[in-house]
């Protein structure tokens, strides 16, 4: 009897201990639990802080592009309680460049902090707007994130990271005194100034390489090098920033202001200073001015024979009138119904024919589209670029863009309805055209 009540009070101070323990264990899980999401909400409440700390606002480095292949674009950012002002130098969905706009973001937590606009903003929303790259692939966008990984952050320097895209972005604060219409309009001026797509990189007057320009991205191939290694950067009011340091000639650079009269970019980071990227022509650059005039356009055109129709050449007298200077011209004559509409890339110095709606023609809809040997691409797909062959007399061919669409001319189309989806049939057809300035 004895031994049974020792084993009794054994079992009993055992399973007090098991019920102890597991009541320790218990809290200690509780108490993990608690404290981490104390640290998450910390968290948030620190980068609101830095967040709204600025008084002026940040300059935010936004790059777009898988593995930011296009660049990067300036947005000046003022955020105050849940809401922020934005202000960039890119005309996105038909805001013109510095017009603030605002809209709603927060600050929320998914294993670390994110950092959502969470309500439209044409400003940053456009980038990851589907469908703006390749009419073709309606999925596509132009990489732009609109959520953000917090990667790190004081009242100097914010660096945080795309979601989707994974583009690191840095902001950093605006100086108290800076205004925000000044440092659009002077960035503007320097893209605008800066508009030549070729560069020499020049130490002092050595030259060490070169640099080619596309969108807000240089490229470059290294000596002994099969492939093209890309520098994204951003324009700045004064000049422009690399994404990240580039190596020339022994030293690390980065910053650069722009000289208008030498039309350079100069470095500025210390021990650099003789670093310089300078503008080229290229090769057969042909000022917006040349193009103005009256032609002989050659063009083939169908003509039925028999139950079939074969191309055939006709000569019809055109001019390239001026539509937006330094931008734009229109080809027009008494024998095309509508104005065709014509580029001009004042960065290459050559023009290019653009697929696209034209409008309203009596009671149709007109849109110009790319031809090729077998038919007809819709409006959107591919492009013709203009190619002087000969400058006396002047000759302009328009030819493939030479993206793989094998593009031979350009067709102007009828259809029956404002939204280009009844198609009735070619309007008029021009295949292989050549310009020759009378």
């Amino acid at each position: 009897m004895k031994k049974f009540k020792k084993y009794m009070m054994l079992a009993c101070m055992l399973f007090g201990v098991g019920i102890s323990l597991q009541s320790c264990l218990f809290e200690e899980e509780d108490t993990f639990e608690q404290s981490a999401a104390n640290r998450l909400t910390e968290n948030i409440n620190r980068y609101e802080r830095i967040l709204q700390g600025v008084p002026n606002g940040w300059l935010m480095e936004y790059y777009i592009g898988s593995n930011y292949e296009y660049g990067g674009i300036p947005i000046l950012c003022r955020f105050k309680d849940g809401r922020v002002e934005m202000a960039t130098t890119f005309e996105a969905d038909g805001v013109k460049p510095g017009t603030v706009v605002t809209s709603l973001y927060k600050l929320g937590s998914n294993q670390s902090t994110v950092l959502s606009f969470d309500t439209y903003n044409p400003l940053i929303h456009y980038f990851g707007t589907p469908g703006l790259v390749d009419i073709s692939n309606p999925n596509t966008t132009l990489g732009g994130d609109y959520e953000f990984v917090m990667r790190e952050g004081a009242g100097d320097k914010i660096v945080m990271e795309g979601t989707k895209y994974g583009n690191r972005m840095v902001l950093t604060p605006l100086p108290e005194d800076a205004d925000w219409k000044s440092y659009i309009s002077g960035a503007l001026q320097i893209e605008d100034a800066a508009f030549l797509k070729n560069f020499k990189i020049m130490d002092q007057a050595k030259e060490l390489g070169s640099l080619s320009r596309s969108n807000w991205t240089f490229s470059y191939r290294p000596e002994g090098s099969k492939e093209k290694i890309n520098v994204p950067f951003v324009y700045t009011s004064t000049g422009l920033k690399l994404r990240e340091p580039m190596e020339v000639n022994g030293v690390k650079v980065m910053n650069f202001t722009w000289n208008s009269e030498r039309m350079s970019f100069n470095c500025t980071d210390a021990g650099a200073e003789q670093v310089s990227l300078v503008s080229v022509y290229p090769e057969g650059y042909m000022p917006y001015e040349k193009f103005l005039g009256t032609y002989t356009l050659t063009a083939g055109q169908p003509v039925k024979e028999g139950t079939s129709y074969v191309l055939k050449p006709r000569d019809l007298t055109v001019t390239i009138e001026q539509d937006v200077e330094g931008e734009s011209y229109l080809i027009k004559s008494e024998d095309i119904d509508i104005p065709i509409p014509l580029s001009y890339d004042r960065g290459s110095g050559s023009v290019e024919l653009v697929p696209k709606k034209l409008g309203a023609l009596s009671k149709y809809y007109i849109g110009m589209r790319i031809s090729v040997d077998t038919g007809l691409y819709p409006v959107g797909i591919a492009s013709l670029i203009g190619e002087v062959t000969t400058e006396d007399p002047f000759t302009l061919v328009l030819v493939d863009d030479g993206t793989g669409w094998g593009a031979t001319g350009f067709s102007l189309y009828a259809y029956g309805d404002v939204a280009y989806s009844e198609e009735l049939g070619y309007w008029d057809w021009f295949d292989r055209p050549v310009f020759v300035k009378q």
